[in-house]
């Protein structure tokens, strides 16, 4: 049967050890409060530590973090960035990310023509 609290007690003996996966599997469990407390900050600790991994999950999850500042001040400089290091690491829904962005002006001057760009970017990565 599914067991989160045993889930994580595992994810966290493997996240000590560096394992990226394990690092953003806590981080998921953190942020949707899956046998642990809902929990921003831990979520964005553990997040980050898989995103300087390389993990593209976890820069996406790190990124919408930012966005929308839970577990961390709102910075939409620092979620445009894992927004684009999730892209070059594979992760195609970054670039609705960062769409919407242009589209909304959320930390940057509105410009159709980015939100466009970065939405149809998205569609040719599929």
């Amino acid at each position: 049967p599914q067991d989160y609290v045993m889930a994580r007690r595992w994810y966290e003996q493997a996240a000590a050890q560096g394992d990226y996966l394990a690092q953003f599997k806590l981080g998921r469990l953190y942020s949707l409060g899956r046998g642990i407390g809902m929990d921003f900050v831990h979520a964005a600790r553990w997040y980050q530590k898989s995103s300087l991994q390389g993990y593209a999950a976890a820069q996406l999850s790190l990124g919408d973090l930012y966005s929308a500042g839970s577990g961390v001040a709102q910075n939409y400089e620092m979620s445009r960035h894992w927004y684009r290091e999730a892209l070059r690491n594979g992760e195609v829904d970054a670039g609705i990310r960062l769409s919407a962005m242009y589209a909304n002006g959320e930390g940057v001057r509105k410009d159709a023509a980015r939100a466009y760009m970065w939405k149809k970017w998205r569609k040719c990565k599929q």
